[in-house]
């Protein structure tokens, strides 16, 4: 069945042999899929083998939900066992993939019970990747423990807790990066420098 004008087809279309093919040429214009706006649903293209489902590419849409996904077996949209990008999301397997537009550095803000002792070595946290460098060189000069807190994509997925030993050799300072972002150390006016690299979200 040959047609030249537009039409609509409502049942199954088969391609059977070697030499059948779908062909748009450089004049055709996209394959294109509606999705209903109800329902969740699934749209794409599937790859068979003996009449089992063995992956496929398309896009899953419902309540909330709209990504594009490349996966394998019987459900290629299950997150599961795909790769799958949405607006703001990208995972594989279902574990985040590291985004580097996340990537930077930010000159931290020290507060007022710490201040900077060496101008040539300022308060930064720098990303790359899902790692974070904190560096520092600081003297705790109030009551008050903390000493900054980082911004939300510069903080670790644990507390880390370390020492630091202080710029005149004579004190080891316990230092603590916390989940919700916040530097701390307990000793008093004893300058320190502080390093530590760590996994961030």
């Amino acid at each position: 069945l040959q047609q030249k004008t537009s039409g609509i087809v409502t049942s199954e279309v088969e391609l059977e042999g070697w030499t059948a093919q779908l062909h748009l040429d450089e004049w055709a214009q996209s394959v294109r899929v509606d999705q209903p706006t109800a329902d969740a649903s699934a749209r794409g293209f599937d790859y068979y083998e003996n009449n089992v489902r063995k992956g496929g590419f398309g896009r899953f849409r419902g309540s909330g939900t709209d990504q594009m996904y490349i996966g394998w077996g019987e459900g290629p949209w299950d997150e599961n066992t795909n790769l799958t990008v949405g607006p703001n999301k990208f995972t594989y397997k279902n574990k985040p993939v590291a985004m580097r537009d996340k990537d930077g550095r930010v000159t931290l803000t020290l507060t007022a019970d710490a201040t900077n002792v060496n101008p040539d070595y300022p308060a930064l946290a720098i990303r790359r990747g899902n790692t974070v460098t904190l560096r520092m060189e600081i003297n705790k000069i109030g009551e008050g423990t903390t000493l900054t807190t980082l911004p939300v994509d510069m903080r670790p997925t644990d507390q880390q807790v370390f020492t630091s030993i202080s710029n005149d050799g004579t004190t080891s300072l316990a230092v603590s990066i916390g989940m919700d972002g916040t530097v701390t150390t307990f000793t008093q006016n004893k300058p320190v420098r502080i390093i530590a690299t760590y996994v961030v979200d």
